[in-house]
């Protein structure tokens, strides 16, 4: 079984056998000690604006290790909740992640993250959510020709298409379209019915 885990914080400790070999700690065997292994979890969640799930962080290692969610800036509600840490090497600590009505801002990357004395390891779960097109601003400007600005949330991402009369409009003369994310600039000169 392949372990996806990221070994991002590794001591520099080295051993020094009886023939006088170094070795770093991490290619010798330490008798009760193991280091910090994510359990297998899924590299992804996928779920519906305004839903909630619980996601479970889980780990191994002796001594037992530490785990818990990192993240930044969730706008959900959410709670976490220690199940229990345990000090046999084949029983597993692990943090439960409760998110209730999920936002459409928490599209992002959680670290579940294991660690002891001897490291920490890390797994990148991305959430997913859902959500339908939302106009978040729109803005339009006339110089030369029209500038309309506008910024548009939803998953996954919308087709944008303007109408005019119930009609598609046809821009004969887009003479510049810019998107940065889910930020447009359109500068029209003509459009079409």
């Amino acid at each position: 079984m392949k372990n996806n885990s990221i070994l991002f914080y590794q001591p520099q400790l080295t051993c020094l056998s009886s023939s006088g070999v170094r070795r770093f700690i991490y290619n010798v065997s330490i008798p009760d000690c193991a280091f910090p292994v994510v359990d297998n979890i899924s590299s992804f969640v996928e779920v519906h604006e305004g839903d909630s799930t619980t996601l479970e962080c889980k780990g191994y290692g002796e001594p037992s290790p530490q785990v818990f969610w990192n993240f930044s800036d969730i706008r959900s509600d959410y709670q976490r909740e220690n199940v229990g840490t345990v000090s046999h090497l084949n029983d597993s600590s692990h943090q439960l992640l409760h998110l209730n009505n999920i936002t459409r801002e928490d599209n992002k990357w959680l670290d579940c993250v294991v660690e002891n004395m001897l490291g920490r390891v890390k797994q990148q779960i991305r959430l997913i959510v859902n959500a339908p097109p939302l106009i978040q601003t729109l803005n339009y400007s006339k110089n030369f020709a029209y500038n309309v600005q506008y910024y548009v949330t939803g998953y996954p991402v919308p087709n944008v298409t303007w109408y005019f009369n119930d009609r598609p409009m046809n821009f004969s003369d887009v003479k510049d379209i810019v998107k940065v994310g889910n930020h447009f600039t359109h500068e029209i000169g003509r459009a079409h019915v």
